[in-house]
């Protein structure tokens, strides 16, 4: 699992630096001999910010996270991408000794086409699935 945080000082290039840091990370940092999610936190979004990118894609035009999350799954490069988890700005609170909890919202894309896709892995966290 690899958890990325990304700033961008420029609006217009954020999701494209986003993007371009996940192909990097998906091709670099995983063996592809596995089923591998990408979790992503945007440091800019808050919980209301993340249900109303869901709610524009569920209702409306699909916004450009969404668009992009589709291209980046689609890629035969990216077979071993199962899923892509983006994460509103979070803060952790921890539960006992050894776990922790968040606030974040999630809002994931799976890649049921991926070689080592398995119906479980949609169990891994809560969240707005696209």
């Amino acid at each position: 699992m690899t958890i990325l945080t990304i700033k961008s000082l420029r609006d217009d290039n954020f999701v494209h630096a986003v993007f371009e840091t996940m192909k990097d990370a998906a091709s670099e940092q995983f063996s592809k001999q596995r089923a591998a999610i990408l979790m992503i936190e945007l440091f800019g979004i808050d919980n209301a910010q993340m249900l109303q990118l869901e709610e524009q894609d569920r209702t409306d035009t699909p916004t450009s996270l969404r668009v992009r999350a589709s291209q980046f799954l689609d890629s035969s490069a990216r077979q071993h991408i199962a899923q892509v988890y983006f994460s509103s700005r979070q803060s952790f609170s921890q539960r006992s000794d050894t776990s922790f909890t968040s606030n974040a919202i999630t809002y994931f894309f799976e890649n049921r086409g991926s070689l080592f896709w398995n119906d479980c892995l949609s169990t891994i966290f809560d969240g707005l699935q696209s």
